[in-house]
Order: C-alpha cells, then structure tokens, then sequence
C-alpha cells in the first residue's frame, strides 16, 4: 500500500517535469522593452582609410554603463562624421555592447548632434537597430531611439564626453 502512493507522485512529477520543458520548449523568443545609459568618450580623427569614403571625421567611441537584458556593459563604437549647417552628421554607426558574461550585442546608428550652448550637442533623430550579437544574442533583432548629449573637447586631440540613452525594443 505505502508504494503506490511513491508511484502516483512520482508519475505526478514526471508528467510536471515534460510540461514544464514541452512549455519552455513553446515560449519562442523574448520580445521586450529594451533601455541601455551609457557614458562615452568620443575621439574624432581625420576619416581617410577609415572606411567613412568622402565624410571628413570618423568617431571612435568608448564608453559603460547599464543595458536591459545585459547588465553592466562596456561599448566600443565607430562613426563617420560630418560637420553640416552647424550640426554635426553621424551616419555609417556601428556599436557593440559587451555584458559582463562576454555576451555581445550589436547595433547599427546614425544621427545628428545640434549644438545647446557653448560646446554642448544634443542627438536630434537619433535612432538604432540592433543586428545581433554573440552567446544568447545571437538572433537578436530590435531597435528604437538615441538620446543624448555630448560636450566636445577644445581640440581634436581632447575627446568629446557624453552622456548616451537608448530605448526601444529587443526580441532574441
């Protein structure tokens, strides 16, 4: 008598263990908001072999902080840049989250800044699409709006500080 019970809930476990597996099994993807604050260092350099063709300034970007779905992040970037009525253009975007894991995340961004006062910029339609990454995004897809500002150094030789927001939405 005392075996039949062990046998029910053993029987019981084994039809919750295959349900639960049949579940993760069916769920697919995760499709969510995604927010990433990060702070930068941008060294501007003349664009000549840097792959940004006739656009005078190629951007190199360095920078941490936090991103949903990765945690602390490192980023590296790379940008073509040109200067136009005032503004600075930023196109040919590339950028690379790091999680602390090793995953990666990467994205594709263009943009302009437009100058406040003195020598801080804001983004002005500044978007990203995010085009996949390493480890569990690997499929990623998703993308949404830049925010931002940014102060530039009194040279060339001084890098641009800033201050980077991304929100919009991630599947992977």
């Amino acid at each position: 008598m005392t075996r039949f019970p062990q046998l029910i809930l053993g029987f019981g476990f084994g039809i919750c263990l295959a349900a639960s597996v049949a579940i993760d099994a069916v769920a697919g993807p995760i499709n969510a908001a995604f927010t990433a604050s990060v702070s930068t260092l941008e060294y501007l350099q003349p664009s000549l072999g840097t792959g940004c063709g006739v656009l005078p300034l190629a951007g190199i970007s360095v920078g941490s902080g936090t991103a949903s779905h990765l945690g602390r992040v490192a980023i590296v970037a790379t940008d073509c840049v040109a200067p136009f009525d005032g503004k600075f253009v930023f196109s040919n975007g590339k950028m690379t989250f790091t999680a602390a894991n090793g995953d990666t995340l990467r994205a594709e961004y263009m943009g302009e800044f437009v100058p406040q006062t003195g020598n801080v910029y804001t983004i002005n339609g500044g978007t990203f699409r995010i085009i996949g990454g390493t480890g569990q995004f690997t499929r990623a897809t998703g993308g949404g709006e830049l925010r931002g500002t940014e102060t530039l150094g009194s040279s060339l030789l001084e890098p641009a500080r800033g201050q980077l927001q991304a929100i919009g939405t991630i599947s992977y």
